[in-house]
Parts: C-alpha cells; sequence; structure tokens
C-alpha cells in the first residue's frame, strides 16, 4: 500500500498519544528527521540529533487548549505521529487550524501510515465549527513530503520563511501548505 490513503488492514492502529509515549514519540520524530532531511538540513545537524522525551513528555501532556497528538502503534511499538491544533501564524484567522508535525518512522514509510494519521487529524481539525482551513508548514526542499501532502490536498500558499538560525544553521527555509475545508451550503445531506 502506498501513502495515497488509509490502509484498511488491522496492523497498526492510532490512538491518542499520552506523556507516556515520550521515548517513542521522538525516537520517530528523530528518525524522520535523519532520513527526511538528509541533503536539505546540514549533516552535522542530523547527526547530533537524539530524542528528548523530557520536552516531548511535557508537549504529550499539555498540548494546549485545542491541541492533540496522536499516534501510529503496531505490534506495541509506535510507528508514526501526528501532532496538531490551533494555527500558531498571526497573519491568519484565529479559526485557522494547524498540522504542527506528522512523522512515520522511516521503515515503515509508503504503508499508509501517514495517510492515517493525516486523515484523522484533519478530521479531528476539520470537525471543529468554522473552520475555514487547515495550513502546515513543512521544508521547502523535502520533496517527498510536498508530494504526500499535494496528494492530499494540500497547496502552496506562497508564505515562505527561514527556519529560526537557532535551530538550524544556515539558510533552511519551509512553505506553508493550506488545505481548504468545504463549509456545509444550505441543502447539502
Amino acid at each position: 500500500m502506498n501513502d495515497t490513503g488509509p490502509d484498511p488492514s488491522p496492523w497498526f492502529r492510532i490512538r491518542a498519544a499520552s506523556p507516556e509515549d515520550a521515548l517513542a514519540v521522538d525516537t520517530v520524530r528523530t528518525a524522520g528527521w535523519r532520513h527526511a532531511y538528509r541533503g536539505v538540513v546540514p549533516d552535522a545537524v542530523l547527526d547530533g540529533m537524539t530524542p528528548d522525551p523530557p520536552r516531548r513528555r511535557r508537549q504529550l501532556a499539555d498540548p494546549g487548549p485545542g491541541g492533540f497528538d496522536y499516534l501510529a502503534e503496531s505490534g506495541g511499538r509506535v510507528i508514526g505521529w501526528v501532532s496538531a491544533g490551533p494555527v500558531r501564524d498571526s497573519d491568519l484567522s484565529t479559526a485557522v487550524q494547524e498540522v504542527y508535525a506528522c512523522y512515520v518512522h522511516p521503515d515503515q514509510w509508503g504503508h499508509g501510515v501517514g495517510a492515517a494519521l493525516l486523515t484523522t487529524a484533519l478530521g479531528t481539525l476539520t470537525g471543529r465549527p468554522g473552520v475555514p482551513e487547515v495550513v502546515l508548514w513543512v521544508l521547502e526542499g523535502n520533496g517527498r513530503a510536498r508530494r504526500f501532502y499535494e496528494r492530499h490536498g494540500f497547496t502552496p500558499d506562497g508564505t515562505r520563511r527561514l527556519l529560526p538560525p537557532g535551530r538550524v544553521p544556515g539558510d533552511v527555509a519551509e512553505v506553508r501548505y493550506v488545505h481548504a475545508t468545504r463549509a456545509p451550503h444550505h441543502g447539502d445531506v
């Protein structure tokens, strides 16, 4: 199965993440960065990355008002993670929602895990009243992720920013993508 839709087989499940999942979630995130961003982010940054369970535990314990984290699990192993909630960009309406992060362990790429996580997050976000759109940021040079999001209805909105210098040295840029929701019209069933 590819990442065009959720895999209908029960080989993995999606559930809410808890603080006890911190090490597993950050391990997936670190592995995702090391594989997806090679050639985009300096190798020294990627090679020096290690999971940060205390930081992740705090975030999972308190994702903020309206925020949430889901993970994909197979055989007791966390294989993917998505985090989302209210938009953080000051130039957008506060009704807009945002996917903050979506990572799948590289040994599970192409099996529908990312699609299932993203679909679950979008369902939660767009199920909220008055949500006009969902945005996310993706590294400009991450072609694989950009194609993934485009297959799932996201399009670039023309907004670009550099990552803060303290986070990643050099000029590493992100681009913002938007996914418009469709508000029901009178007469829709």
